[in-house]
C-alpha cells in the first residue's frame, strides 16, 4: 500500500496534470526563506508572485502553494482534507517525493512555499526555502548535470529528471528551475517588474486574499465572453477540520461585461446545474455569495464552501464549468 505521502503527491499529480493538459492545449505568513517579503505585500500569495517576472507568458498559468502553512493542517495525514493541495505551486515536482529528495537534494516537502508560472518548455518554478544549495550542487552533478552560466543544465531531456530539472540554480535556500528554454533570471529575485506589480495579476490577488493555494489563468481559456483574466483559490482554514472555502476572481473587459457575470453567477449559484456532473451547483458549491469589486479591472469575485474537496474548484476551472459562465 502506498505510504500517506505518496497517496497526497499522486493526488496533486493527477489534479496538475488535467490542468497542464487541458489548459496548456487550448499565508497568512509571508514565505521565508533567503527572499525578504515584497515591500508592501500583506499575503504569502503577493511576496510569491514578486518572485517572477512579469511577462505575458508568465501571467498565463500560475500555480502556487503555501506548503508549509498546508503541512501545518494536514499533519501525519496528508491524503485527507487539504492534503491533496500539498505541492500545488511545485506541481511538476511533488510526486517525485523522497526519490526526488534522495536523488536530487530538492525537498518539495520541506519547502516553505512554491510558486510556478508559464508554459514549457519556458516555465518557472521557484522553490523556497528549506533547500540545500550545496547539496543539490553537489548531487545533481554527481547526476551528470554541467554549471554553466550559472545555472545547472541537465545532460539531455532523455535523463532521469532531464524534463522537469532541465535549469536549476540553487539560491541560498531556495532552488530557481526551469524548461529547457526558461530563463532563470525571470524568477527568484528579478530585475524589473513582477508579476506582483501587474496591475491585473495584482488585482486578482488581492480579490484572493489569504489563500493556501491560488491558480491564475487567461480569461480567454474559460470563456469568450469578455473576461481578461481569472484566479481561483482556496482561503486559509481556521483548522484541518475546517470545511474548504472556494475563491474566484475574475477580471472583465468592460464593466458592464462584470455585471452580467455578476448576475449570472449569482443565478446559477443558486438554481444552476454542473454540466460535467449534472447536479445542481447549490449541492455542490454551498453557502455561496457574489461581490462586484469593481475597480479599473471590472473585477467579480464569488465564493462558496467545497465540503469535502478542496481540489474541486480547480477541476471546475479546467472542465469551464464555472456558475455564470457560457
Amino acid at each position: 500500500m502506498p505510504s500517506s505521502e505518496s497517496r497526497s503527491r499522486l493526488g496533486v499529480t493527477a489534479l496538475a496534470t488535467v490542468l497542464i493538459l487541458v489548459l496548456g492545449a487550448c499565508s497568512h505568513a509571508s514565505p521565508t526563506g533567503d527572499h525578504k517579503p515584497a515591500p508592501g505585500s500583506d499575503t504569502g500569495l503577493k511576496s510569491a508572485l514578486a518572485r517572477i517576472s512579469d511577462t505575458a507568458a508568465n501571467r498565463n498559468g500560475v500555480y502556487y502553494d503555501d506548503t508549509a502553512g498546508l503541512t501545518k493542517l494536514t499533519g501525519d495525514s496528508p491524503a485527507e482534507g487539504f492534503g491533496p493541495l500539498l505541492g500545488f505551486g511545485a506541481s511538476s515536482l511533488s510526486s517525485m517525493g523522497k526519490p526526488l529528495r534522495d536523488d536530487t537534494g530538492i525537498d518539495v516537502a520541506g519547502e516553505s512555499y512554491a510558486i510556478s508560472a508559464g508554459q514549457p518548455p519556458r516555465a518557472l518554478t521557484v522553490v523556497a526555502g528549506g533547500q540545500d544549495g550545496r547539496q543539490v550542487t553537489s548531487r545533481l552533478t554527481k547526476l551528470g548535470w554541467k554549471s554553466a552560466a550559472g545555472a545547472l543544465t541537465a545532460p539531455s531531456v532523455t535523463a532521469t529528471y532531464g524534463i522537469q530539472l532541465a535549469k536549476v540554480r540553487p539560491d541560498g535556500s531556495d532552488v530557481i528551475i526551469g524548461g529547457t528554454g526558461a530563463d532563470l533570471d525571470r524568477a527568484g529575485d528579478p530585475d524589473g517588474a513582477t508579476l506582483a506589480d501587474d496591475a491585473l495579476t495584482s488585482a486578482l490577488a488581492g480579490c484572493l486574499g489569504d489563500v493556501v493555494t491560488a491558480y491564475f489563468v487567461s480569461g480567454s481559456t474559460v470563456t469568450s465572453s469578455g473576461m481578461t483574466e481569472l484566479a481561483a483559490g482556496i482561503a486559509r482554514p481556521a483548522s484541518a477540520s475546517a470545511t474548504p472555502r472556494a475563491v474566484v476572481c475574475t477580471a472583465w473587459s468592460s464593466p458592464g461585461t462584470a455585471s452580467r457575470y455578476a448576475a449570472a453567477a449569482r443565478t446559477d449559484l443558486k438554481s444552476g446545474t454542473s454540466d460535467a456532473s449534472n447536479r445542481p451547483y447549490s449541492s455542490l458549491l454551498k453557502n455561496s455569495g457574489v461581490t462586484s469589486v469593481g475597480g479599473r479591472q471590472n473585477v467579480v469575485r464569488w465564493q462558496a464552501d467545497t465540503p469535502g474537496n478542496a481540489s474541486m474548484i480547480f477541476t471546475m476551472v479546467v472542465q469551464r464549468d464555472l456558475p455564470g459562465l457560457e
